[in-house]
């Protein structure tokens, strides 16, 4: 939202703002990161607990998420070095690694979470039908997401150097699973 407001509102009709980056734009992918790791880490605590032994899949989808954490930072370093926002666009491949560590981590998660509560059928109609709720509360949640990481990893890699990446990067970073 800042972003939009320093180059839009205060800057209006100030072309050379558009040459240095805003604090804002500079840390986007650091709060784009957080938002993430946070998102899956409930979903991960979720699934050590369910799939008990699914524990390898699930550290695997732990390390996307720590990894695209770490590839955040170091674009939020790497972003804030340079200060403009030139040097901004030609991170667009940092966006699109986090983008595909997301997008891992959430097919793992989910599909664990999905057989895990499979296996928990019982035969009682009435326990059935709350798992069956279950996964469709999993499957939506974490097919919506993927969609969306999906669709960012998509325009990122064919956009690449555009100011359009950074918007769509942007819209998208608040969209997280819920928890």
């Amino acid at each position: 939202m800042h972003i939009v407001y320093h180059y839009l509102v205060t800057n209006y009709f100030n072309p050379l703002a558009l040459i240095v980056a805003s604090w804002s734009l500079q840390a986007m992918s650091l709060f784009t990161g957080l938002q993430i790791t946070l998102s899956q880490s409930f979903f991960i605590r979720r699934t050590w607990i369910m799939g008990r032994k699914y524990k390898p899949l699930v550290a695997v989808a732990a390390l996307c998420s720590v990894t695209q954490l770490a590839i955040s930072i170091a674009c939020t370093v790497d972003i804030a070095r340079g200060g403009t926002v030139e040097n901004a666009l030609d991170k667009a491949w940092f966006a699109s690694a986090i983008n595909a560590l997301a997008v891992a981590a959430d097919v793992l998660l989910t599909g664990i979470l999905i057989i895990s509560l499979h296996q928990q059928r019982t035969g009682i109609t009435r326990t059935d039908s709350l798992i069956t709720v279950l996964m469709l509360y999993a499957i939506n949640t974490g097919l919506l997401q993927t969609i969306v990481n999906t669709v960012v990893l998509v325009f990122v890699s064919t956009l690449g150097r555009s100011p359009r990446t950074l918007a769509l990067m942007r819209a998208t970073a608040g969209f997280d699973r819920p928890a």
